[in-house]
């Protein structure tokens, strides 16, 4: 069996201004569960968190999640899902709003939810992404079908 060992790919184009640019890895965690809440304060999404060593702390992270979402309305009240994205403690992306309103209860709002988020690890520690939502109201549920977050890793 043979073996290809590189330090580096540069691309044919050459190497952009700064030296830097290439992906160097990638998680993803996706999954086909369902994620329900009718609760106004955040909870972790299911199955949608993810840890990731960068490999220098000056490089980028690119985060993007995206999911299904459903939300059942209750009579005479008007409903938000909402999202946060984290890394560890830190929020990254979120305060999103996907919302419906209802004066009978009989509408449902159904959409895709999409949030993406840049910046520096600032470490080569491991660190967690993960992904909260919350319900505007408990009269309602939201849930959340087949989330996907994937981090990139981006050489500085």
């Amino acid at each position: 069996m043979s073996q290809l060992k590189v330090n580096s790919i540069i691309p044919v184009a050459g190497v952009p201004t700064g030296g830097g640019g290439g992906v160097t890895q990638v998680q993803k965690n996706a999954t086909i569960s369902t994620f329900s809440t009718n609760s106004t304060s955040y909870a972790d999404i299911t199955n949608c968190t993810l840890n990731i060593t960068p490999s220098s702390s000056s490089n980028l992270y690119i985060a993007t999640f995206s999911a299904n979402i459903v939300t059942a309305l209750a009579s005479s009240h008007n409903q938000q899902t909402r999202l946060k994205m984290f890394i560890d403690s830190t929020q990254i992306g979120g305060d999103s709003t996907y919302a419906a309103e209802s004066s009978s209860g009989s509408l449902q709002f159904r959409g895709a939810a999409n949030m993406r988020a840049v910046g520096t690890f600032g470490t080569t520690n491991q660190v967690t992404f993960k992904m909260t939502a919350a319900t505007a109201v408990t009269q309602s549920t939201v849930y959340i079908y087949q989330p996907t977050l994937i981090v990139m890793e981006v050489s500085a």
